[in-house]
């Protein structure tokens, strides 16, 4: 895998930030502090790009489910019920 270099510029408190985490030795430099931080940002759209999926998933089977659809009324009437042995 090659490597690129970038040049970029961070609002003051970020570029702070980097460097607290470098001094205090958390990171051993400022690449590896930007190499975990755009490492976590691809995890995280990985992640929601996956959970994006699901729900299209469940309403895609929502949308094939071959039960018919409730009323309203219907929809009250068996909340209503599940409320009553909730509460008892």
């Amino acid at each position: 895998m090659g490597e690129q270099k970038l040049s970029i510029t961070l609002p003051d408190d970020m570029a702070d930030a980097i460097k607290e985490w470098v001094e205090s030795g958390r990171y051993s430099s400022t690449d590896d502090a930007m190499r975990a931080a755009v490492g976590a940002l691809l995890r995280e759209d990985e992640d929601q790009e996956s959970r994006i999926e699901a729900i299209r998933e469940r309403v895609r089977k929502s949308i094939d489910d071959p039960r018919p659809s409730l009323t309203g009324a219907e929809v009250r009437q068996h909340l209503d019920a599940l409320y009553a042995r909730h509460k008892s």
